[in-house]
């Protein structure tokens, strides 16, 4: 069964001082079909390193969840991702003096 998928991206309220952005990417995996990613990340209070971090985090997911080629489940693979992404997260966080 091949499926389509059809999407748009809106944005409501955005604040002048909050980062809003959406993600995504979509590729194919050889005879076991396609794989799309899409991420709506919102951060608050720090739109001057917003951008990079927004990409720097779309993109450890990606690489993260493409890499695990052995991994058929995709649920598995997805939540091996989001332990990577806390991972870059908490990177972010001892790098500043603040701790946020």
């Amino acid at each position: 069964m091949n499926l389509k998928t059809q999407y748009e991206f809106l944005f409501v309220g955005r604040d002048d001082s909050t980062f809003l952005e959406n993600y995504s990417y979509n590729v194919s995996e050889g005879d076991s079909g396609s794989a799309q990613i899409f991420m709506c990340l919102e951060i608050q209070n720090n739109p001057a390193d917003a951008e990079v971090i927004g990409e720097r985090l779309f993109e450890s997911f990606k690489k993260s969840f493409f890499s695990q080629k052995d991994e058929r489940d995709s649920y598995v693979r997805f939540e091996n991702s989001l332990k990577e992404l806390n991972r870059v997260v908490d990177g972010f966080r001892e790098a500043t003096n603040s701790g946020h």
